[in-house]
């Protein structure tokens, strides 16, 4: 059963500025990343005060990667159903908790504690403000969005490292300033959150049950583009948080903690300006030239390990990290344009189960190997497979480029969906009618709000289409926004088209002989809930789970 929410007392409350609020959701991405770096500096303080194997410390680091994808899993949608504020605030206290348990820990037990709670806790973080951006951005533009996202990432993770390892340099009690610092920050971005205003406007009730990550049929090609560049950038960056900072020693023969600090801070700030030098290219773009970047700057790291030498060490950090960068950014603006509204807590999850994948697995890999194999054996194996896995996500997103079709994408004839098919879905919908036009025209409408039709072409739209015109069954569908609508026309122009007629209009004209009856499905259910009302359509999404 879902809530309508309505105007009380307490719901007229001061409330931040879109653009305040904005900016404070990017923050917290920021600061959770910045949170979850800064411990890795200290591992060297921690090995030696309680004698840990690097095993240990492995599993340690691991606890917080599963505790991540455990939230995104179980909770992802959550912020969808309650509000981003109320998770953000959830998030945000475990957070501040979560840091306290680092200020006290004395022993390895209480490092699991807080490695624990602060991967449960960033996971919600990392969803719920991820879709608040979308949601809060003054245009709604998936460019400033994703932009807004990879600098913020990229530079939390960096800073988190570089800034931990100048307070254990410069500063008394280093295993208790930098969570004393932490502590202040989540504490005022505890006190924004109080007063964001909530984006989510009609909500349901919690459900937390182990979902397997979806994505809306008008998200998909677009995700796929923003798991591989994901999965290549945050890979690098997972190797060199777990196995950087004591190579850096080697390399430049000190222990100096501040020394691995600036050598991760390398990788990170190059992302975070490449991101601002490369932002308006093409998201399949970004991941191609990233990932080779990144392949690039991987090798420059494995003979930096191979020769000793501290300056191809640096140069591969900057090459890399620029690659990271725009990989990850390319990744971010394909995902940030085509999510539907509804959706956009449980695609972010799926995104971050991807990213923490491709962060953790590689680290907790090498961290495991790196006692029986060495330092640099371990560095070089597994920078060169991240080097060849980067290149092959350079082939694959190469192929998801606009007006590639992926092999084997002509449908049999039993594959086709035709009207019947269209009307037997549209019917199964709740408060579904069927109203011919005057033309005897089928429309299907959900509480009188009109979300699919046939739409035959007229003679300026043969006019504007000319040799491109087709010549089979036409269905026109309402979609979540033009964002989405855009996905779906660059993703897979074979089947979805417009006219001038629909410019500026949230809706897709679909050549019915083009699209599988399984596409056309998720299609018309994504009508079907951009046109119903927010009651009726929490119920449909709370009923079939999704």
């Amino acid at each position: 059963m879902t809530t309508d929410l309505t105007l009380t007392t307490a719901d007229v409350r001061r409330t931040l500025s879109p653009r305040v609020a904005y900016a404070l959701v990017a923050g917290v991405i920021g600061l959770a990343l910045f949170a979850s770096a800064t411990p890795s500096p200290l591992y060297g303080a921690y090995r030696e005060l309680w004698d840990l194997s690097p095993v240990v410390l492995t599993l340690v680091y691991a606890t917080y990667a599963f505790g991540v994808l455990a939230t995104l899993t179980l909770a992802g949608r959550v912020s969808d159903q309650v509000g981003r504020r109320p998770v953000l605030l959830v998030a945000l206290g475990a957070l501040m908790a979560a840091t306290v348990v680092f200020m006290l820990a004395d022993s390895v037990g209480w490092l699991f504690v807080a490695r624990a709670v602060q991967g449960l806790a960033t996971g919600l973080a990392l969803a719920a403000a991820s879709a608040a951006l979308i949601d809060l951005h003054p245009r709604r533009d998936p460019t400033g969005v994703g932009l807004t996202n990879g600098v913020v990432s990229a530079g939390g993770m960096g800073l988190g490292v570089l800034v931990s390892a100048a307070f254990i340099e410069l500063l008394p009690a280093p295993r208790v300033l930098p969570y004393v610092a932490l502590l202040v920050l989540f504490a005022v971005a505890f006190s924004g959150a109080l007063l964001m205003p909530e984006p989510v406007v009609c909500r349901s009730r919690l459900r937390l049950i182990p979902q397997r990550p979806g994505v809306p049929p008008a998200a998909r090609s677009a995700f796929l583009v923003a798991a591989l560049g994901v999965t290549s950038s945050w890979s690098i960056g997972g190797l060199l948080l777990s196995l950087g900072p004591q190579l850096a020693d080697g390399l430049f023969h000190t222990t100096d903690p501040l020394v691995g600090g600036v050598s991760v801070f390398a990788l990170a700030g190059s992302a975070a300006m490449a991101q601002l030098v490369f932002s308006r290219t093409q998201p399949w773009a970004g991941a191609v030239a990233g990932s080779v970047a990144l392949a690039t700057g991987m090798a420059l790291i494995v003979m930096a390990v191979s020769s000793d030498s501290s300056v191809l060490y640096l140069a591969g950090a900057v090459v890399g990290g620029a690659g990271f960068g725009v990989a990850f950014l390319g990744a971010l603006r394909a995902l940030s344009a085509a999510i539907p509204a509804e959706h956009r807590g449980a695609v972010m999850s799926a995104f971050y189960i991807v990213a923490y994948a491709a962060l953790s697995l590689p680290a907790i890999l090498a961290g495991v190997l790196v006692t029986p194999l060495g330092l640099r054996p371990t560095f070089e194996i597994f920078g060169s497979v991240i080097g060849a896995l980067a290149l092959v996500v350079a082939f694959l997103a190469w192929r998801t480029r606009p007006g590639v079709q992926p092999q084997g994408y002509n449908l049999r004839v039993s594959d086709m969906a035709t009207w019947d098919d269209v009307r037997r879905i549209a019917l199964a919908l709740p408060e579904t009618t069927e109203q011919p036009s005057r033309e005897e025209v089928p429309r299907w409408r959900v509480k009188d709000k009109l979300f699919a039709w046939e739409r035959p072409l007229r003679r300026a739209d043969v006019e504007a289409l000319g040799d491109a015109a087709p010549d089979g069954a036409i269905l026109a569908t309402r979609v979540a926004d033009l964002g989405a609508k855009e996905a779906l026309l660059a993703d897979d122009p074979d089947v979805y088209f417009t006219t001038p007629h629909f410019n500026g209009y949230p809706a897709v004209l679909v050549r019915l002989n083009r699209i599988a009856e399984a596409e056309l499905e998720e299609l018309l259910v994504e009508a079907w809930l951009a046109r119903a009302p927010k009651r009726l359509a929490n119920e449909y999404l709370d009923a079939s789970g999704s």
